[in-house]
């Protein structure tokens, strides 16, 4: 047994694989501790932009409005308390504690984030297909909203039920100033800066952490647009916001520029904003925008769908690059 051990590790071929494989095996393991710290510091951060928040919100509309602590309480569900959340959570929770992790490992932020000029092919058509998607969206939503828990789970049921109807009143509360003052900071607010900070967060932060680990992209896509939803803490909408968080991935790795998933993702939620101030308007019907694609207009989703493929394919070239998405430093 002895004269076996020594003769399989004196052979070269043994001994170049070995010389080969440790360092690059060392290297990845290296990497995958160094992502696991990222994360943790990563969610220190956040966890200190939740509080941050709360810390920031009060006193600041007690300058604003010039009222005691009370009332300043009272006014966080406001309009203008809600708006002043959202606002201090995009900043303190999605995109300072990306850039603080960044800069606490040396890491170049612009470089890592994808912070590239976009292509004005790309631009145009993330933002189209936003457009193109939606009756296919609308009728995911429709199924997904149709689903029940079994009757074990019937608690489980009315609590995701409870966050899903709180998370509708903050929205329709935030589109109830239909002034035009009120549409431009909710488009301000709701589409360009969520869109911008979740970006950076998701696409930006956790999807290039998961692609600079395994260097398959859609695995790191998908895991990133699973988070994205679940975050969102809106069952009955998980599964179209998965896929949406899903599509913004892909024109990431397709562009090579965290700036086009930023259009995309502000475009959809400006749809959001201004349909609700259409309908506010009464210039459009109620529920207009949410039933193209179901119902008796199910027939919109199947050329919806064939649209976002057709895109999908003239993005891609069929095929992914790592080398663009990766470019080589000179």
């Amino acid at each position: 047994m002895e004269r076996k051990i020594n003769f399989l590790f004196s052979n070269g071929q043994t001994n170049f694989y070995l010389l080969y494989f440790c360092p690059v095996l060392l290297q990845i393991l290296c990497q995958m501790i160094r992502n696991l710290l990222k994360i943790i510091v990563l969610l220190m951060c956040m966890a200190m932009g939740f509080i941050l928040i709360y810390a920031l919100a009060i006193p600041l509309l007690m300058l604003f409005h010039g009222c005691d602590l009370a009332t300043a309480m009272q006014l966080m569900t406001s309009v203008s308390g809600l708006r002043l959340v959202q606002t201090l959570q995009a900043v303190l929770v999605f995109v300072l504690p990306v850039f603080l992790m960044l800069r606490l490992f040396k890491t170049d932020a612009a470089d890592f984030l994808h912070l590239r000029k976009p292509s004005r092919k790309h631009l145009i058509w993330a933002v189209l297909s936003i457009i193109l998607m939606m009756p296919f969206m609308n009728l995911m939503v429709a199924w997904n909203e149709s689903l029940h828990l079994p009757e074990s789970m019937a608690a489980l049921e009315t609590w995701l039920r409870q966050q899903e109807d709180a998370a509708l009143q903050v929205t329709q509360k935030l589109t109830s100033d239909i002034s035009l003052l009120g549409l431009i900071l909710n488009l301000l607010i709701m589409a360009l800066l969520t869109g911008f900070a979740e970006e950076v967060l998701f696409r930006g932060g956790i999807q290039g952490m998961m692609t600079r680990t395994d260097k398959v992209p859609h695995a790191a896509i998908w895991l990133t647009a699973f988070l994205f939803s679940a975050i969102h803490m809106q069952f009955y909408g998980f599964i179209p916001r998965m896929l949406i968080g899903a599509w913004l991935g892909y024109l990431l790795v397709w562009s090579g520029s965290l700036w086009v998933p930023v259009a995309a993702h502000a475009m959809n939620n400006a749809l959001v904003v201004l349909s609700e101030f259409a309908v506010a308007k009464a210039w459009l019907p109620e529920h207009f925008a949410e039933n193209i694609g179901t119902g008796s207009a199910w027939g919109w989703a199947i050329p919806s769908a064939v649209s976002i493929l057709l895109v999908a394919l003239y993005l891609s070239d069929s095929k992914f690059s790592i080398e663009k998405f990766f470019p080589k430093r000179k």
